[in-house]
């Protein structure tokens, strides 16, 4: 059985090839540069707890197989249940990623050429339902389709995953199609999944704090804190050392559950890797990961 499960709408295959979904990317160069030195940075994990992180990998990968080994190598290392990622460019270095971990299997939404995607460990994790686009037909609020996926963790904690990547920048107008698909997202959440445990993980390309809480985009989720919780939300309103965009310096990758999973939250963490190499920014991504734990 095929470690990797591709979803490509039917009118998007004529993009996604010109994207570059085939086998036009160039090979990388022979000789690697050294290995990044990151283990350091690693955050703990436990067989008893369900960790689930949400990662913008940049253009990936940003420097063809070197890229994928290191990010084989933090895997490995850090070991999370789940991974969701943002900004697959190459399916074919994706499924190289993927083949290169032994006991993991991954499925990837191809839309474009920047595609959203999941990597999970078989031994922690089964399938519920597989991953499919959700709010399709959407532009103005999602340039890039929110996708779901439906899994059980082996603690037998059961969760709806919807992985997300915002319009990007400000400006009024960008900052209004935030609002609206934050607004859609939460309508779907109540309509479709009513007292089901969710996740909304990825990047959202905005704050979700502000001491005047209309100066961002997600006052419909923050205002509702009965129904759910940005999971982050001590790290955005804290020090910018741990914030995900360490660039800019801003906080816009976020990790929201719904209130079935309150008492299982326990923690959530910026992984800030480029802080024991720096040359993380030029050979991983310009976002650090966020990664959440469950325990039941």
């Amino acid at each position: 059985m095929s470690k990797v499960r591709h979803i490509i709408p039917c009118w998007s295959l004529f993009v996604a090839i010109l994207a570059g979904c085939g086998t036009s990317q160039t090979p990388a160069p022979l000789e690697f540069p050294q290995d990044l030195d990151m283990a350091s940075c690693i955050v703990g994990v436990s067989s008893d707890t369900f960790e689930i992180m949400t990662w913008n990998v940049k253009d990936f990968p940003l420097d063809g197989d070197f890229t994928i080994s290191q990010i084989q190598q933090l895997i490995a290392q850090q070991n999370p249940d789940v991974l969701a990622f943002q900004e697959i460019t190459s399916v074919v270095f994706f499924d190289k990623l993927t083949n290169g971990l032994e006991a993991w299997e991954s499925q990837l939404f191809i839309s474009g050429n920047l595609n959203l995607g999941y990597l999970y460990k078989t031994s922690e994790i089964e399938i519920v339902e597989n991953i499919s686009p959700i709010l399709e037909g959407n532009p103005y609020a999602f340039p890039r389709a929110p996708v779901r996926i439906d899994i059980k963790h082996k603690s037998g904690i059961e969760v709806h995953l919807i992985n997300i990547h915002l319009k990007c920048c400000g400006g009024a107008d960008n900052i209004a199609r935030r609002d609206s698909a934050s607004r859609m997202i939460k309508r779907y959440i109540e309509f479709n999944l009513e007292s089901e445990p969710v996740v909304l993980l990825g990047d959202y390309n905005d704050i979700i704090y502000e001491p005047t809480p209309e100066a961002h985009p997600f006052l419909n989720f923050t205002a509702d804190n009965a129904n759910y919780r940005f999971t982050d939300m001590e790290i955005a309103m804290g020090n910018k050392q741990f914030w995900s965009y360490p660039g800019w310096p801003s906080h816009i990758d976020h990790i929201l559950i719904t209130n079935e999973l309150f008492d299982f939250w326990a923690g959530t963490t910026t992984v800030t890797y480029d802080i024991c190499d720096d040359r993380y920014l030029q050979y991983i991504s310009d976002h650090r990961p966020l990664m959440i734990k469950l325990v039941k």
